[in-house]
């Protein structure tokens, strides 16, 4: 969709990229195992069971005695999975942004404002902006007088 306002195309381009990014975000999440891991103590073993919500109900599967690194490899993976939510969180504040941005009939520029929290993201954002800004800089300077 060619705009002929080389901002409205840059941000309806980033608008693309932050929705493909949601879509990978929510797969990830989608890839990792659902609920969390409970130890319980049964007789003196400690036994692991998967507890997870099946509607209104939460379900305990039974995993039994885990090695040290199959424990370690959901707690890493409940860790993924806070980092992804974070990361989600943040990429649909950026969506409603853009969208908002490129909706919007005055003629305000709203590029200064980020909504981006996480450092991580906030790099890749501003190294994407450059990157575009490289591509596109006599046209946004032409802008800018």
């Amino acid at each position: 969709m060619a705009t002929k306002n080389p901002v409205r195309s840059v941000l309806s381009e980033e608008l693309q990229n932050s929705e493909r990014l949601l879509k990978r975000y929510q797969q990830a999440i989608a890839a990792l195992p659902k609920g969390s891991l409970v130890p319980k103590k049964i007789k003196g073993g400690v036994f692991y069971y998967l507890a997870y919500r099946k509607a209104d109900k939460v379900r305990f599967d039974y995993k039994g005695k885990l090695s040290a690194e199959a424990v370690a490899g959901y707690k890493q993976a409940a860790s993924q999975k806070a980092k992804y939510r974070g990361l989600i969180a943040d990429i649909k504040k950026q969506i409603v942004f853009l969208k908002r941005a490129l909706h919007e009939r005055k003629r305000r520029s709203r590029l200064i404002v980020s909504p981006v929290t996480d450092p991580a993201r906030a790099k890749e954002v501003k190294a994407a902006f450059k990157r575009v800004v490289e591509r596109h800089g006599k046209t946004l300077a032409k802008l800018a007088k």
